[in-house]
């Protein structure tokens, strides 16, 4: 039967979270925290209660609202749980509650809001408004009535960037515990002023199109045609020296592009998978390439440099002459969802070549 409520005041629930099937593991139960969200009205955020599994994986949550329509989650790192709804009897409990940990299937999170426009005090939903997570190179867009879903998010601390072309972006550290559902509500205040922007090419394309609206997001560092004109005396490595976090390195004839912001102090004995820090050989140290943070290159959409840690690219290799336009991204948060790759610490470098008729 169920337990006798150890709670003060307030309906509660009790319940127990166990393993699956196949799996018996003892400390996959115990010592869950385990977090039953509710709303008293619709416009509110959501209240929060929250219990921990004793030695059995049995719990009691305290203090939930009768009527509410309650979430209960079993926010274990060791395996994906399933969730339970129901609405809390105005009187009495509920039946007890199982809550299933599926070792088999890893954690995730979801993140889930609205974006907004705050105008003389009113919520204005946004819609197609993107919500994305640079570094995980995952993104979303709002319905008609501003709200997203985002889901399987790996636990852990990550830069979530809301932003729509005319509104300022807002970017946040989030933390996603496993199996949790965050709410994010995102108010995108202020307009931004756009200037008007001429396009000095020989044909437009989707790709430009899009580095205008990179460009007037003010989220990186970019370079017109324009100004490309009055550098066509240099190098391209040359070129790009003023971007604000670039470093380039080389011997004058090649020139490779790496981040100020993660110069490592040691450098490794040799390369490592995953890691961001690039070892160069012998060969390619007398090409002026170091040990260092090299960003990822596109050229015309297509990464050049795909690999983690990524390889140094020669941007002298393509003329100043032929160059419609520059993009440079050095912090991950700022990065286009279709530039972001799981690691894009180094910077991400964005090259549109020019496009010529006939």
């Amino acid at each position: 039967g169920a337990a006798q409520d150890p709670c003060s005041k307030g309906a509660s629930t009790v319940g127990v979270v166990r393993a699956s099937r196949e799996s018996a593991l003892r400390e996959i139960v115990t010592n869950v925290r385990v977090v039953a969200s509710f709303k008293l009205d619709n416009a509110g955020p959501p209240r929060r209660v929250q219990a921990v599994t004793d030695s059995l994986g049995s719990f009691t949550l305290c203090g939930i609202t009768g009527g509410a329509e309650v979430v209960v989650r079993a926010l274990s790192p060791l395996g994906r749980t399933t969730n339970s709804r129901f609405t809390m009897p105005m009187a009495g409990s509920p039946e007890p509650l199982t809550l299933i940990v599926d070792a088999n299937q890893r954690a995730v999170a979801t993140l889930v809001g609205a974006v907004v426009r705050i105008d003389s005090l009113r919520r204005i939903p946004i819609a197609d408004a993107e919500v994305a997570i640079p570094t995980l190179g995952r993104s979303t867009r709002t319905d008609s009535e501003g709200a997203f879903r985002l889901a399987d998010i790996p636990p852990g601390t990550h830069r979530v960037v809301a932003r729509q072309v005319g509104l300022e972006p807002v970017s946040e550290d989030v933390e996603f515990a496993p199996n949790e559902e965050v709410e994010w509500r995102v108010p995108l205040l202020r307009l931004t002023t756009l200037s008007e922007t001429r396009i000095i090419a020989t044909e437009l394309d989707r790709a430009l199109l899009e580095f205008e609206e990179h460009r007037k997001l003010r989220l990186g560092r970019f370079i017109t045609r324009e100004e490309l004109v009055k550098l066509e005396g240099l190098r391209t490595g040359s070129a790009l020296t003023p971007l604000t976090g670039v470093r380039i390195v080389g011997n004058g004839s090649f020139a490779f592009v790496n981040s100020r912001r993660y110069a490592p102090r040691i450098c490794p004995a040799r390369n490592e998978p995953g890691s961001s820090i690039y070892v160069p050989s012998v060969g390619e140290q007398r090409r002026g390439i170091v040990c260092a943070c090299y960003a990822h290159v596109y050229v015309d959409g297509v990464i050049q440099n795909p690999g983690t840690p990524a390889e140094p690219f020669d941007v002298n290799s393509i003329p100043v002459a032929s160059i419609e336009a520059v993009e440079w991204y050095s912090n991950p948060a700022q990065v286009p969802v279709q530039y972001a790759r799981l690691n894009s610490t180094c910077g991400v470098l964005v090259i549109h070549r020019r496009r010529y008729r006939g």
